[in-house]
């Protein structure tokens, strides 16, 4: 017998006891039958055992059976004319019920504590649940958007480590590649969540690695196929400025100008405020000798953004030429 299994066991014994006690006495005590209702009527679903609820809903079904364990523990210390408990007996119980109530009173305090800030919550979480696959995650995404990219790759590795087959997870790591420059590696991820089950990304999220895989075949010089995937994203979410930013640069690099300066201005669309495509849209008027627009997008990128290093570098390129900017 695996002794891991005790606690499970213990869960289950416990539930039968609380079962059978409520049926016995369900004319005397109906509290307690409509408590063990509470615990097993929502754990069947939550289960997963005879029909698939997912992650997301299974764990929201869990909150209706604590709420059942804390009807059963009402009801079974009001017991005195339930069953023919001794006095004593009686006593013990309720004292073993206080002390609980105490412990759950002082670790619901250091909980509500955890929640002061989002990188204790995800700390604590990750040191007291190292082997839970979403924790990991949540820790993960927490360092990534705080730009703390080696932390995060640390704790994406530790997740992949407990559970492999996660494609959510492979993309955020391809992600941080890419930012990184590490393409191969990248590139690695993608054709790892193309041959796996696709496990996090479903028809409301797909459109997020089909547009970073086509802007990493860009980056890598496979403008045909970078195009092929960046389509296919924009098809999905066509109010994605990045998406129609990396068409357009790819489109460029293929002498495609007038697609090209199409899918820059759709972009613009949706972020008139990017110093990066407004730049970019520089250059493909650069390309089409269109020097009154090209003057327009580098002035605009200047004025939003003078210190970006591609700001910069166009219009050092441009002022080379003999050209405004």
């Amino acid at each position: 017998l695996d002794l891991r299994m005790q606690g499970i066991f213990a869960s289950y014994l416990a539930i039968f006891v609380g079962a059978t006690l409520g049926l016995r006495t369900c004319g005397r005590s109906p509290l307690l039958l409509l408590g063990v209702g509470f615990i097993v009527i929502p754990f069947v679903p939550a289960s997963n055992l005879f029909f698939l609820v997912g992650t997301t809903v299974g764990e929201r079904l869990l909150y209706p059976c604590t709420v059942g364990w804390s009807i059963v523990i009402a009801a079974t210390s009001d017991i005195k004319g339930s069953l023919p408990v001794p006095r004593r007996l009686r006593g013990c119980l309720l004292a073993v019920l206080s002390c609980l109530l105490c412990i759950y009173i002082w670790n619901s305090n250091v909980r509500m504590g955890h929640w002061k800030s989002t990188s204790t919550l995800f700390e604590t979480d990750a040191l007291h649940w190292s082997k839970s696959v979403k924790v990991l995650h949540s820790k993960a995404s927490e360092l990534q958007g705080r730009d703390d990219l080696d932390g995060a790759l640390e704790y994406y590795l530790k997740s992949l480590a407990v559970f492999d087959d996660q494609a959510i997870t492979d993309y955020c790591i391809a992600r941080i590649y890419l930012n990184l420059g590490r393409y191969s590696e990248a590139h690695t991820r993608f054709d790892k969540i193309l041959n796996g089950h696709g496990i996090g990304f479903h028809d409301g999220n797909d459109f997020l690695w089909m547009t970073d895989l086509g802007w990493l075949l860009v980056k890598m010089g496979a403008l045909d196929g970078g195009i092929h995937y960046l389509r296919e994203g924009l098809s999905r979410m066509p109010y994605s400025c990045y998406g129609w930013n990396a068409l357009g640069v790819a489109q460029a690099n293929l002498g495609q100008l007038e697609p090209a300066t199409q899918s820059l201005m759709q972009a613009l669309q949706c972020d008139p405020d990017s110093a990066t495509i407004w730049s970019n849209l520089a250059v493909v008027f650069l390309h089409r000798q269109q020097v009154p627009e090209l003057t327009e997008a580098i002035e605009k990128a200047r004025s939003l953004e003078p210190n970006l290093p591609i700001v910069q570098h166009n219009v050092r390129i441009f002022s080379g030429l003999g050209l405004p900017g």
